[in-house]
């Protein structure tokens, strides 16, 4: 199914903690590939061509591209859940395996730089976040089948199961499992896909038990 802008509502981004977001702003990254050719011999082998990019299904086959996308979501619970702990350390340290992992996940660009800064901006002002009777801070499920935007854009709904505590200088925040409907946007670039966007609307619920059965 297609994507209708007309149809969209506007979503609030990130997860709201104390006077500060730790934002779960989205975008994703890109893989390069190329090919090698057989050489031209005096035998008789046929020339191949052997790609070393991975390409996936394009978003006009939306079935195939969902566990993509759930995939991506689940690393990117994981890996928010190691970074709000302690973002300054992950953050000042250029060689952090979840600041690798974001870049696999996400693309870069202007979204990407604003998650970067969010949580400069967190670590700045002491801001930290632990789970609360879960072992994430949050927990994401598609809802619905994912809607084509084109070839290598595709959107879905979802719902975020917050599962945190935060605390900072200006006070804190408890979530503790509560259900949150947002969106998110993936993109395909050299053909592989990954997040571009995900938003999440706070002042609402969903139903978690329907979203995760």
């Amino acid at each position: 199914m297609r994507a209708d802008p007309r149809n969209r509502s506007r979503w609030r981004v990130g997860l709201v903690t104390a006077a500060l977001a730790l934002a779960l702003l989205a975008i994703g990254a890109c893989g390069g590939g190329g090919d090698e050719r057989g050489s031209d011999g005096d035998d008789s082998s046929p020339t191949t061509e052997s790609p070393t990019a991975t390409t996936q299904p394009p978003g006009t086959e939306p079935a195939a591209v969902e566990p993509i996308v759930v995939d991506l979501l689940a690393r990117l619970d994981a890996v928010e859940t190691e970074i709000v702990r302690d973002p300054g350390a992950v953050i000042n340290d250029p060689d952090s395996p979840a600041l690798a992992e974001l870049e696999e996940i996400f693309a870069p660009g202007e979204a990407y730089d604003a998650r970067l800064n969010t949580y400069r901006r967190n670590a700045e002002a002491g801001v930290t976040a632990s789970p609360v009777n879960a072992s994430q801070i949050s927990t994401t499920a598609v809802v619905g089948d994912l809607m084509t935007i084109d070839a290598d854009s595709t959107e879905g709904l979802l719902c975020i199961l917050s599962t945190y505590r935060s605390t900072g200088s200006s006070g804190g925040e408890l979530k503790d499992h509560v259900p949150n409907p947002g969106r998110v946007t993936a993109v395909r670039i050299d053909g592989v896909w990954k997040i571009q966007q995900v938003d999440i609307d706070d002042t609402q619920l969903c139903d978690w038990e329907e979203a995760s059965a």
